[in-house]
């Protein structure tokens, strides 16, 4: 398993890819372990590779207002407010029913997040060697069930939270809501209305994370913004939190984080937040003068 890791390492896989196979392999063995098909489990011996904890780089404030500023006028443009403002992940923001945002209040509660379940062959018994369809993948299969996309509940008790929603993002849902209720009088007999969504597609359905991710491709290049990860603007939001001074425990609280080490990732927001409070308890205790930035002194004439 060791030359496994190592060799996934050489084919330039991440050492976070790494240890995701690991976990799996772990967890699948167990399971073998568990059902008396083998008496130890290898991947417990097994040591992957160490996690290189690379410095996030977010998006700017600049950056993140020109997003906000191509998704205006777009079907479900609220999302990328969300996004860059709460952090939402993007199963959790997918998977937002109108039940769970009360704008009279200003509060949003994350209970539930899409997610892409593996397609199941529906056209012979489950322990059937071979398909009788004659297909490799579940997925191609006529007959096929339990698979497509579907909403689950966070795995955590971090992830299922209430956040509070800032004025604007308020206003701006409101109008989402309202353009989202004229379509769908419009399109009644084609809507789907399974789920009450808050972000969905022109005819009520949930939104494929794929066609989610291309959207947001998109619109960074028509705000001519660097192309970063969808994930990077949940690390842009909470890395504007922190540099508002915001405690990193409620800055926790409103991702959804359960160790400190992931907050500990953001050292470039932490270490500016560290310079700005030395240069007010400087101004405190010596005055105006010294609270300057040691750049902007001008010398004595």
């Amino acid at each position: 398993m060791e030359r496994l890791y190592r060799q996934l390492i050489d084919d330039g896989r991440s050492t976070h890819v790494v240890h995701g196979v690991h976990r799996v392999l772990r967890s699948s063995l167990n399971e073998a372990v568990r059902r008396q098909r083998l008496l130890t489990n290898p991947a417990a011996l097994a040591r992957p590779p160490r996690v290189e904890r690379t410095e996030i780089e977010p998006l700017t404030a600049d950056e993140c207002r020109a997003i906000l500023r191509a998704s205006r006028g777009r079907l479900n443009g609220a999302r990328w407010s969300v996004a860059l403002s709460l952090g939402l992940r993007q199963g959790e923001a997918l998977g937002l029913m109108w039940d769970d945002v009360d704008l009279d209040t200003g509060v949003l509660r994350v209970r539930r997040a899409v997610q892409r379940r593996t397609w199941s062959h529906g056209c012979s018994p489950r322990r059937r060697a071979e398909p009788a369809c004659g297909h490799t993948r579940g997925a191609e299969c006529p007959q096929r069930r339990d698979g497509g996309l579907v909403l689950v509940e966070p795995k955590t008790r971090s992830s299922r939270r209430p956040v509070a929603l800032p004025p604007p993002l308020v206003a701006e849902l409101r109008a989402h809501r309202t353009a989202q209720l004229r379509l769908k009088l419009e399109r009644a007999n084609v809507w789907d209305h399974t789920h009450d969504l808050v972000f969905c597609t022109d005819w009520g359905a949930l939104i494929d994370p794929h066609a989610d991710y291309r959207d947001w491709k998109q619109i960074l290049r028509d705000a001519e913004v660097r192309e970063v990860r969808l994930h990077d603007a949940r690390h842009a939001a909470a890395t504007l939190l922190l540099l508002q001074g915001v405690d990193i425990r409620t800055v926790m609280a409103i991702m959804g984080w359960t160790e400190l080490a992931t907050a500990q990732r953001y050292v470039h927001a932490v270490d500016e937040l560290r310079h700005e409070a030395a240069r007010r308890m400087g101004g405190a205790l010596w005055g105006a003068a010294s609270a300057e930035p040691a750049g902007s002194r001008q010398p004595p004439g």
